[in-house]
């Protein structure tokens, strides 16, 4: 488990897009944040600042029906990589899938295998 902040902290590469599982809805960060803004609504307005004055971050809150749309589009179109995180209470987050397009590959050429989530 990490806290949040350290968790953005990790480099990955630009064509991972990192989200946190809030239950009812969707966050990412950072610059994740402004480029699912841009891909997804084509603006960056829907953009929010979280965080102290010297110490805010971008964030951007996506519901479940746009969290599953832009998942499927950066799986699928674009063969980028989705990490999600889960609160593991307070501010500690554990990672609580990662997928590619190999495991997207997987599960359309072998169904029953959805157990690799």
């Amino acid at each position: 488990m990490v806290n949040m902040s350290f968790c953005l902290s990790f480099q990955k590469p630009v064509t991972t897009v990192r989200f946190f599982n809030r239950g009812d809805y969707y966050t990412v960060h950072g610059t994740d944040a402004v480029f699912t803004a841009k891909e997804l609504f084509h603006s960056t307005a829907v953009v929010k600042f979280i965080g102290a004055d010297n110490n805010r971050i971008e964030s951007l809150a996506l519901g479940k029906a746009n969290f599953e749309s832009f998942v499927r589009d950066l799986l699928l179109v674009k063969q980028y990589r989705v990490e999600v995180y889960v609160a593991q209470g307070g501010n500690d987050w554990t990672v609580e899938y990662k997928v590619g397009i190999v495991q997207v590959a997987v599960l359309v050429i072998f169904p029953q295998s959805i157990c690799f989530l």
